[in-house]
């Protein structure tokens, strides 16, 4: 905590410490007491330069996505995928559970992905595709998005 506030003292975002963390900001005078902030960047980071960093960081903020995407699981048993239909809507994540006992593959036309009992993989999807088990022949499924 003590490195974050020290970096904070040296930016010149604490009241008092003018971009320097080793001595305390004079009391101003009299002759100047209305007169403007420095902005001529002389011991403390100019104005526009903060407003800069507050405005990336605020653009930063704002391209997070507001809430995560749906996620929908279709797991993959000792002979079948369930369930063996999904339909999602466009950007859903489908994660695929192999709960069976053997080694499966999830393969479709452009990727295949092959998992051991328990592992799991995700992808979202744009568009609906079919898919299979390369070891099991009769294990096929679909996805369809609307």
């Amino acid at each position: 905590m003590a490195v974050v506030y020290s970096c904070w003292r040296r930016l010149g975002l604490v009241p008092g410490s003018e971009g320097n963390p080793d001595r305390a900001s004079p009391a101003p005078s009299l002759r100047h007491s209305r007169a403007l902030p420095n902005t001529r960047g002389e011991g403390r980071i100019p104005m526009f330069t903060r407003s800069l960093f507050l405005a990336l960081v605020a653009l930063m903020l704002a391209a997070l996505p507001a809430s995560a995407a749906p996620v929908t699981t279709i797991g993959l048993r000792d002979d079948y995928f369930s369930p063996g239909t999904k339909t999602v809507s466009k950007g859903t994540r489908v994660v695929w559970v192999n709960r069976g006992r053997s080694n499966h593959t999830v393969t479709t036309r452009s990727w295949s992905v092959r998992l051991d009992p328990g592992e799991r993989y995700s992808r979202r999807v744009r568009q609906g595709f079919r898919y299979v088990c390369v070891y099991h022949g009769a294990m096929a499924g679909r996805v369809v998005v609307r």
